[in-house]
């Protein structure tokens, strides 16, 4: 769901810009796509690298999108006690 994206290096440099995961500029949006369809269900970005968690990012945008009871598929970053996200592996206990 959650995916960063290398970008070129603004000019002057900022920090906001930085993924410690890539070394150098990037920035996250996150992305739901329809395990039926394929098709993209929303796209929400861009954040910067570190500014939040993807659970947080996903949340704010699920919370108006989802229907009563309806949750998303999600991985382990995503666990939240079984609230908006099933994780596969039945894993949902939020530590």
């Amino acid at each position: 769901m959650g995916q960063i994206f290398c970008t070129l290096e603004p000019s002057p440099f900022s920090p906001w810009s930085h993924s410690h995961k890539f070394k150098g500029p990037s920035v996250r949006h996150e992305v739901g796509i329809c395990i039926q369809t394929s098709e993209t269900c929303w796209v929400i970005g861009p954040y910067a690298c570190g500014e939040l968690p993807d659970l947080c990012i996903a949340i704010d945008c699920l919370m108006y999108k989802l229907e009563e009871n309806e949750k998303c598929l999600a991985g382990g970053g995503y666990n939240n006690g079984g609230v908006f996200f099933e994780i596969p592996t039945g894993h949902n206990d939020a530590d």
